[in-house]
């Protein structure tokens, strides 16, 4: 994820950015808010980040930075998943988690196939809903799960 918000936001070259502390999926987006806020990119009462283009590069940095201190705990992220955690997933994203945000007005591109998927071809349908604030983004969650259910058990 760090790469692609580098990318994302042309960063280039990165500084190495120590971990503060590990997170949970309950705890997380209340630190990297915290640490957004910190950086200077407080969100407003809805959770929005709104801040000047030219505050781009910076805004890319203070994310960047805040992913970085606050990772994921591996037990969500499982390290390397195994083959067929990977093929459960994809098959899940394309038939439950793309449909439905489908059915919430995202336009969600059709996906690679699974082989390409696979081989490394970056797709998730979450890449392309971005929701306009927090409450969005907390129903798009509840609607739309990003993982099935037990995934990480």
């Amino acid at each position: 994820m760090l790469d692609r918000i580098a990318r994302d936001f042309g960063l280039g070259e990165v500084p190495e950015v120590p971990v503060v502390r590990v997170t949970t999926p309950e705890d997380r987006d209340g630190l990297i808010r915290g640490c957004m806020a910190e950086q200077g990119f407080a969100p407003d009462a809805e959770g929005n980040y709104t801040y000047p283009q030219a505050q781009d590069r910076a805004f890319g940095m203070a994310t960047y930075t805040c992913w970085a201190r606050y990772p994921l705990h591996q037990r969500y992220w499982g390290g390397a998943p195994s083959q067929d955690q990977r093929e459960k997933l994809y098959r899940y994203w394309v038939d439950v988690r793309m449909p439905c945000l489908r059915r919430l007005g995202y336009t969600i591109p059709d996906p690679p196939t699974m082989e390409a998927w696979l081989g490394g071809q970056e797709w998730a349908p979450h890449y392309f809903a971005v929701p306009k604030n927090r409450a969005d983004e907390e129903e798009v969650e509840r609607l739309c799960p990003a993982t099935p259910p037990g995934y990480y058990n």
